[in-house]
């Protein structure tokens, strides 16, 4: 069984997460740490959103 090399590839700036982060920061403190599942959930989502992954044929 041959194995296939899986190519993963972040296309995200560090100025975009940093600027997620700061956000979510305030919203954060704002909210008393009500907001923290929600920024967790996008931080996720935003690093999924920057991944390409190639798998070749």
């Amino acid at each position: 069984m041959a194995t296939k090399r899986v190519v993963m590839r972040y296309t995200g700036s560090g100025g975009g997460i940093l600027g997620w982060y700061i956000l979510s920061a305030i919203l954060i403190l704002v909210t008393i740490g009500i907001y923290s599942p929600w920024a967790i959930n996008n931080l996720y989502r935003y690093i999924i959103e920057h991944t390409e992954v190639e798998i070749p044929d």
